[in-house]
């Protein structure tokens, strides 16, 4: 899907941002995968994080601390936080049918921009 300008620097930024969080845990690129889908018409970008494993004992925990850090981190931008939704799914979920299964309309977030940030 192409985005426009506007929203697909949103989606840069905050893509990033989850990368920087995923270097704070000492996450290898191996080790977890950020996808996403917009609604334009909404201003939202709703993000899927999938990881081997997430270091908390809850999803609850694990949430608070991903939002927690993406909330300081782009605490420059409360509109970019507004439009932020998030999943936490491991790649055993992410893999399995069902409930768990990614949605073919989120995009891949290392299909469009690399570690570096760039398009």
């Amino acid at each position: 899907m192409a985005l426009e300008s506007g929203m697909r620097e949103a989606v840069r930024r905050v893509v990033m941002s989850f990368h920087r969080y995923a270097k704070s845990q000492g996450w290898q690129k191996e080790d977890y995968r950020v996808y996403y889908e917009t609604n334009p018409d909404w201003g939202r970008i709703h993000v899927v994080l999938g990881a081997r494993r997430f270091p908390r004992e809850t999803t609850e925990e694990n949430w608070l601390s991903v939002i927690d850090f993406i909330d300081e981190d782009l605490k420059d931008s409360p509109e970019l936080l507004d439009a932020i939704s998030l999943t936490l799914r491991t790649f055993d979920q992410l893999e399995g049918r069902g409930l768990y299964a990614l949605n073919p309309s989120y995009v891949d977030s290392e299909d469009v921009f690399d570690s570096a940030g760039s398009t």
